[in-house]
């Protein structure tokens, strides 16, 4: 006998969506940063521009562009998880299923 699924409730849909964006905000930030430190000519190349000013510092730019396109990602991620839960109950509690 199956059993229905708990409810995607408001904190729990919050909660996911937190969790994933923040997992990808990290992830973004260690793999944007490695890749500075590794290879700090790939972001001189995609960045000419900014790369001669004295500024320039290739980890903490790869830093950046991986904290915002990581939580970026993390957040989409989470949005659909929260839907595919939410579609999952609704059709499973549909059916009638204890």
């Amino acid at each position: 006998m199956s059993k229905i699924p708990q409810p995607m409730t408001l904190w729990r849909a919050l909660g996911t969506v937190l969790f994933t964006g923040t997992a990808g905000a990290l992830l973004g930030l260690g793999m944007g940063a490695a890749i500075g430190w590794q290879t700090p000519g790939y972001y001189t190349t995609v960045f000419p521009k900014a790369a001669k000013l004295p500024t320039f510092d290739p980890v903490q730019l790869g830093a950046g562009l991986g904290v915002t396109q990581g939580a970026g990602i993390g957040l989409v991620v989470g949005v659909v998880a929260v839907a595919l839960l939410t579609w999952q109950y609704v059709r499973v509690s549909a059916r009638g299923i204890r």
